[in-house]
């Protein structure tokens, strides 16, 4: 089944995000499903190592399309570390935010929330990532 995400007009995002989250769709049954949560982790990354973190993509079904609710990239912060989130754009609100600087309208950091995407891509198309889905 063909999924379908509608294109996010806050910020301009690549067409190569949306058919990563399109593609990733289609390999699960979600027909039914009234929102999903995409976890894309490199199985390596812990806090001593580092390596590529964690990010959590969330849609949700309106009519036969997916829209972008949120997305996080989460890192080991602290002694003892715990997993944070560190940067979050949340589509909804169109709000943008960064550990170190806050919350934020996205308005004000679109070329660093676009960097944040770019890598998103990049990483994921590199085959860093194992993708788990989770769907209401």
């Amino acid at each position: 089944m063909n999924q379908f995400i509608t294109r996010y007009t806050g910020l301009p995002l690549p067409r190569r995000f949306y058919k990563i989250l399109e593609e990733t769709l289609a390999k699960y049954d979600v027909a039914h499903s009234s929102g999903v949560t995409l976890s894309f982790r490199y199985e390596d990354y812990s806090a001593e190592l580092g390596g590529y973190h964690p990010v959590e993509i969330r849609l949700d079904k309106e009519g036969d399309e997916w829209t972008l609710c949120y997305m996080t990239d989460f890192a080991w912060v602290g002694h003892p570390a715990e997993l944070e989130k560190e940067l979050d754009i949340c589509f909804v609100s169109q709000l943008f935010y960064g550990s170190m600087i806050g919350r934020m309208p996205l308005s004000r950091v679109k070329s660093f929330a676009r960097t944040f995407v770019d890598n998103f891509v990049e990483y994921h198309d590199s085959g860093v990532y194992s993708v788990k889905l989770s769907a209401d």
